[in-house]
């Protein structure tokens, strides 16, 4: 589970005991409209990448990241896409 606050993709969440445990927090800026969170392991690889969907200002163009866990961190592998 993802989380975004204003303009802020901030933290991640799994099942742990019956709960919901807070196992990151990115804190990654993004000036332009946080519209969606996605998360899937696209290339298996055993990591869901997590593919966050925005657009600017006046939501004419998209403009999105994708971030991947390395197993100790979250990375950024795309930024400022157009079709994602």
């Amino acid at each position: 589970m993802a989380f975004w606050s204003g303009w802020w993709f901030r933290i991640l969440y799994r099942p742990e005991s019956g709960r919901f445990g807070k196992i990151a927090e990115i804190s990654e800026c993004n000036s332009n409209n946080l519209n969606g969170v996605d998360i899937s392991d696209m290339n298996n690889n055993g990591y869901a990448e997590i593919f966050v969907t925005s657009f600017n200002a006046k939501r004419t163009m998209v403009n999105s990241f994708v971030l991947e866990y390395d197993g100790t961190n979250f990375n950024k592998t795309i930024d400022g896409s157009y079709w994602i």
